[in-house]
């Protein structure tokens, strides 16, 4: 399933040297919130390292497959009508021919809700 565009929505692109920082839009009336919490919605992890690799792809241009979770460290819980517009920010990218490793912190302008380290090979 694809978030982009239907979960989240990417309203702007600003490079930190080669590194691309994503400001994203989430869609709070999306049909994962009336699951995952009803009466108080919160972003699942699987969504938040899903809108992760779907960003990385853009970055690439080619499609990438999961393939390890390095670290995860959630600080805060991201609720979508509190916290409707997130900063995807990628401190790392390592590119090789084998695959792509990234250390990734998701924030908002008084908040850090996560920083993740995954690793993706090509598909």
């Amino acid at each position: 399933m694809i978030l982009n565009n239907d979960f989240y929505y990417i309203t702007d692109i600003l490079y930190s040297g080669t590194l691309p920082n994503y400001r994203i839009r989430l869609n709070p009336q999306h049909y994962i919130f009336k699951a995952h919490f009803p009466g108080n919605p919160i972003v699942p992890g699987v969504c938040q390292v899903k809108i992760i690799s779907e960003l990385i792809e853009k970055y690439l241009g080619r499609r990438v497959v999961l393939s390890g979770i390095k670290h995860i460290k959630y600080l805060s819980v991201i609720i979508p009508s509190d916290d409707e517009i997130l900063d995807i920010v990628f401190q790392k990218i390592s590119i090789d021919e084998m695959g792509v490793k990234s250390v990734v912190c998701i924030m908002s302008d008084t908040k850090q809700y996560a920083k993740i380290s995954l690793s993706y090979i090509y598909q």
